[in-house]
């Protein structure tokens, strides 16, 4: 998928896609397969953020940081 014009128009017509559709979209956007049983509800969802990330910018590093350091602590605290 190339530069994307207006992706919210896009957004506006995920719901109409069908689902081959939406995970060839994903697939696309994340480089990566999805499993059968993710839906259609949460593909949109993650192929809206995906393109509102690349058409106004994704978090910056020092942000990206702090959650992953956030995320190591809840993993190490955090009963299995």
């Amino acid at each position: 998928m190339g530069q994307i014009s207006d992706p919210e128009e896009v957004i506006t017509d995920l719901r109409a896609r069908s689902r081959s559709e939406l995970i060839e979209l994903f697939s696309n956007l994340y480089d990566a397969a999805t499993s059968k049983r993710i839906g259609n509800d949460f593909l949109i969802r993650a192929i809206a953020f995906r393109l509102q990330e690349k058409a106004y910018g994704g978090l910056n590093a020092g942000v990206r940081r702090r959650l992953h350091y956030r995320i190591d602590r809840v993993n190490v605290t955090t009963p299995h």
